[in-house]
């Protein structure tokens, strides 16, 4: 049976570990995601870089489908794969290997013309060219910015939550100290927290977007909000908690339109319109001829009708 200062000793190593963790995961998971992010914003800086990052992707692309085809045809040769039909399906490889070289030639051609069309497309391709880094991950380059920063806001809230439970052991306090539950529960609820977070933002950039141009969440201070926000989850929860009641609030005092008097107000509206524009003749006199229509006034009466 272990001492008080065995089971102490254990959970501090069982923090340091858990910690290590963390960092290591939000270090891996953000030396993949900046600079795809980063990539992307150079990519979208002006024209050329757009029609730059275009061709340099599908090049990206065949390259990676060649590695998996000249991978596996290794594995066919060296007798990992079935047996079954081993003459085709060597030579079907090989068709498909030589079939992507030809298209990574004609990719590569593309690109020599493209950047000697001027030097704008010159400077844009080399320029993106030394952007790339070598922690690029497949899955990550086909993401969305916005998913690659929600998935930098979820490891970081999973931080913040790993640095609220060690935090607790710098402290004094013995009645501050974590329970083996929240080694657990703190890093996930850091990440939910996170999440909640990520969302409200985006709900505030929608609603103040201008003509339907939304631009991509700045991964910078999503990433410390969601830090903090995993270290401080009660206090985040009960910020959101506040929130909420306000905003229910605020709607349950809103009036609801009623939609059959608007649609008459509507009505009204259009037809007092059409009175200015087509003021009420007088009746006519016994003899006088009627008062001929004008296109005007027969377009407004359909359009009315």
């Amino acid at each position: 049976m272990c001492t008080r200062s065995e089971a102490e000793q254990f959970l501090n190593g069982l923090a340091g570990l858990w910690l290590i963790f963390g960092v290591g995961v939000a270090f891996v998971v953000s030396i993949m995601v900046l600079p795809e992010l980063n990539w992307r914003a150079i990519a979208q800086s002006s024209e050329p870089h757009r029609e730059a990052a275009i061709i340099l992707r599908s090049q990206h692309l065949v390259e990676h489908e060649l590695a998996e085809a000249e991978a596996l045809l290794e594995r066919i040769n060296a007798g990992e794969t079935s047996k079954y039909g081993l003459a085709e399906r060597i030579s079907s490889q090989q068709r498909s290997i030589a079939e992507k070289r030809d298209k990574i030639d004609e990719v590569a051609a593309t690109l020599v013309r493209f950047k000697g069309t001027s030097t704008a497309n010159k400077d844009a391709a080399e320029e993106l060219q030394q952007a790339v880094h070598s922690w690029r991950c497949e899955y990550l380059a086909q993401a969305t910015p916005n998913q690659l920063v929600l998935l930098l806001t979820l490891c970081m809230g999973f931080l913040g939550g790993i640095i609220a439970v060690t935090r607790a052991f710098l402290t004094p306090d013995p009645s501050d100290q974590p329970a083996p539950a929240d080694y657990l529960i703190r890093p996930l609820m850091g990440m939910v927290v996170a999440f909640v977070f990520f969302i409200l933002v985006q709900v505030g950039q929608n609603i103040l977007v201008v003509d339907g141009q939304q631009g991509w969440l700045n991964a910078y201070p999503i990433a410390m909000i969601a830090v903090v926000a995993g270290m401080m989850a009660g206090e985040a929860l009960g910020a959101i908690d506040s929130w909420g009641k306000a905003l229910i609030a605020r709607v349950s005092t809103t009036p609801v339109p009623d939609p059959l008097t608007a649609t008459l107000d509507l009505q009204r509206n259009r037809l007092a319109e059409l009175e200015k524009r087509f003021p009420k003749q007088p009746p006519p006199t016994p003899g006088t001829p009627p008062t001929p229509v004008t296109p005007e006034f027969t377009e407004a009466k359909a359009a009315f009708d």
